[in-house]
């Protein structure tokens, strides 16, 4: 049977330099790319993480896309008078026009953005009285957004 033999001193020596060298080469390694090297991970874990959000983002992003139209509604109406002469008149026709444009709230804005043609033809030349006067409202322009904006001018008819 062979029996290991015991290192000389010169072959302790060797592998003790050895093992030396090998903890100082890691030494210096570590000192010269350590910072590196933490500045990498910590950079990694950060974009692991960003990167999950935007994925949740992305995804919540597509969910609402798919119900954009189903969703979005009319939530209010705002109407756009030219100045008036009497601020009580202006007041009495918006809250009259308003009135009229009640309807409108609730319905999905693609449904309302799809009638602007039937839009311009109920409001358009509508003649409205106010304190015996009446006014005819021309229906100028719309904008089609959750708050519904109208805008309108309004004339004095002359005569009965």
């Amino acid at each position: 049977m062979l029996l290991p033999r015991r290192p000389t001193a010169e072959e302790r020596r060797r592998l003790t330099a050895f093992v030396f060298g090998l903890l100082v080469g890691a030494l210096f390694m570590l000192l010269e790319v350590g910072g590196e090297l933490n500045r990498l991970t910590l950079e990694r874990a950060r974009l692991i993480t960003e990167n999950a959000h935007l994925a949740e983002r992305l995804a919540k992003a597509e969910d609402e896309n798919g119900a954009w139209d189903r969703r979005v509604r009319v939530k209010d109406v705002d109407i756009r008078l030219e100045p008036l002469e009497s601020a009580r008149v202006e007041q009495a026709l918006r809250r009259h026009l308003l009135a009229d444009a009640r309807f409108l709230i609730g319905k999905s804005i693609a449904d309302v953005a799809d009638a602007g043609d039937v839009l311009f033809r109920a409001f358009d030349r509508r003649a409205v009285d106010v304190d015996g006067r009446t006014y005819v409202v021309r229906l100028k322009g719309l904008i089609v957004a959750p708050t519904l904006v109208l805008y309108v001018a309004v004339e004095q008819k002359e005569g009965p």
